[in-house]
């Protein structure tokens, strides 16, 4: 085993949300993608529903906290397999393919900004 880093490395934070996206699969999601982007100090995790309508949708029903609780059990629970110390702050976008087409040319890249 490597020695331990402070926070979680890019594939702990890609492979928690792997899992998170395959314990959410029977309720079929309306998902377009998902991004992460990190700092040394910071992790933003972009949700990208279908539509607009989605977002508040799975805000009322409680889909897109489960996401974010999930994600962070994951995460905890992949200490000791990647060898990172502690979670830093990690935020959630729930934004909208549609958002992204109407407003940003279709550019996840342009939308990150």
């Amino acid at each position: 085993m490597s020695a331990a880093t402070l926070y979680p490395s890019y594939i702990a934070l890609e492979q928690a949300l792997i899992d998170v996206l395959e314990t959410m699969r029977p309720k079929q999601l309306r998902l377009r993608n998902v991004d992460i982007l990190t700092s040394e100090l910071f992790f933003c995790v972009g949700v990208f529903y279908a539509d607009d309508a989605d977002i508040d949708v799975y805000a009322r029903d409680g889909t897109s906290a489960e996401i974010q609780s999930r994600f962070a059990q994951c995460l905890l629970a992949s200490k000791l397999r990647f060898s990172f110390l502690e979670l830093p702050e990690i935020e959630f976008r729930f934004d909208s393919k549609e958002n992204v087409d109407k407003n940003f040319q279709g550019s996840y890249h342009l939308f990150w900004r």
